[in-house]
């Protein structure tokens, strides 16, 4: 497969268009300037709909099957669609790097899977900063080496735990800790990237419909009927109705016809894994 799909400046009208939808398109290459882009970002949704819709329906090569920045760009605006991990984080790197900024993606290992999630570091006068779009960590955390580091989101805190060697990431209410991943801040080299990222369309994560959030307060999650809004002091777990997927809808602004044909595709992966 062809790896100039990965070239940022590819993309150099999508990030204008980004960038003048938030009134940002002066940013620097700073601290200021990557929180002004990431605040930004936080517009855009988690959700594998795009990701279902995309595998079923190409034909093509490979390369295209990717849902890469032009085409995660247009469906957000399009239809509220935004993306799972890969094409968040590779849609970040393109806007950090036509803004002038030193970055690089990282694989992640998770506990069902090695190198199934992704992040991406960004240097600052040497100093490492670690920023996942892909779980909304939108608060970039310093990559030190320090043996435990602990920060503060809209939704809920966050430990940083470096054992010398990797680095583990979990989220915490009160006293209990849930570690999500560990990683090593190191480049994924591109052809990695992209084996990863291709291998992500059958993880099994893809046999149910999951949609993710920021809200001022905190963030919501769904995956099916099950939802949970998080927030710092609170969290609230329920099982949507029989209109769910109209609930969706409403709280993400993704047509209900989408989001149908996505479920449907689920249930028929659901099957096949089954047999």
């Amino acid at each position: 497969m062809e790896l100039a799909v990965f070239e940022p400046s590819l993309y150099r009208s999508t990030v204008k268009s980004f960038l003048q939808r938030h009134q940002i398109a002066d940013v620097k290459a700073d601290y200021k300037g990557l929180g002004a882009v990431l605040e930004a970002f936080k517009e855009i949704p988690y959700e594998n709909v795009s990701k279902l819709l995309r595998q079923k329906n190409w034909t093509g090569g490979d390369e295209l099957l990717l849902r890469l920045p032009d085409v995660l760009w247009n469906d957000f605006q399009e239809n509220k669609l935004g993306g799972t991990c890969y094409s968040l984080t590779f849609f970040l790197e393109v806007i950090l790097s036509n803004l002038g900024f030193e970055c690089y993606p990282v694989s992640a290992d998770m506990k069902w899977g090695r190198n199934v999630h992704c992040g991406l570091a960004v240097i600052l006068e040497g100093v490492h900063w670690w920023c996942d779009p892909g779980y909304l960590l939108m608060t970039p955390m310093v990559l030190s080496g320090k043996f435990q580091q602990v920060y503060r989101t809209e939704s809920s805190g966050i430990q940083l735990v470096f054992d010398g060697l990797k680095y583990r990431l979990g989220t915490f209410h009160g006293r209990e800790i849930k570690w999500r991943y560990s990683f090593i801040d190191s480049k994924c080299k591109r052809s990695n990237f992209l084996h990863y990222w291709l291998a992500s369309f059958e993880q099994r994560g893809m046999n149910g419909v999951c949609l993710t959030r920021q809200q001022k307060e905190g963030m919501i999650y769904i995956h099916n009927r099950f939802f949970k809004e998080v927030s710092r002091s609170a969290v609230r777990k329920s099982r949507l109705d029989s209109n769910w997927l109209k609930e969706i809808e409403r709280l993400f602004g993704i047509p209900g016809i989408l989001l149908e044909e996505a479920y449907s595709i689920t249930k028929s992966r659901g099957k096949q894994c089954s047999r």
